[in-house]
């Protein structure tokens, strides 16, 4: 890109004097980088290799995790086909058995 678009070019135009240019903004936003980058510590490879192990062993728990919950959730469904299965033959010895009530309310007849 060689220039700013002209929206951007415009609105720089009519800022007031005392407020720093898109320029000046822009080198006082890579100095303050800089400088944060230069207060981070620097790491010494075992430090990296350390912190890189404890990266991999809290992702291997999280699968693990994951994976007992995924082996729960298979024997719960398990268990339920179980009972559906199960539950089949129990209506149809509801179906066969007779109802206690001998008889029941005509509404019809009572008008």
């Amino acid at each position: 890109m060689e220039g700013a678009p002209k929206d951007v070019v415009r609105l720089e135009a009519v800022k007031p004097r005392e407020a720093e240019s898109m320029g000046e903004r822009l080198d006082k936003s890579v100095d303050m980088e800089r400088r944060s980058q230069d207060m981070m510590p620097v790491l010494s490879k075992k430090e990296k290799e350390k912190r890189e192990r404890e990266r991999k062993d809290i992702e291997a728990n999280t699968r693990k995790r994951e994976g007992e919950v995924m082996e729960r959730k298979e024997t719960k469904k398990r268990k339920k086909e179980r009972l559906i299965i199960g539950g089949e033959d129990d209506e149809d010895d509801i179906d066969d058995e007779q109802d206690e009530v001998a008889e029941g309310v005509d509404w019809m007849n009572e008008e």
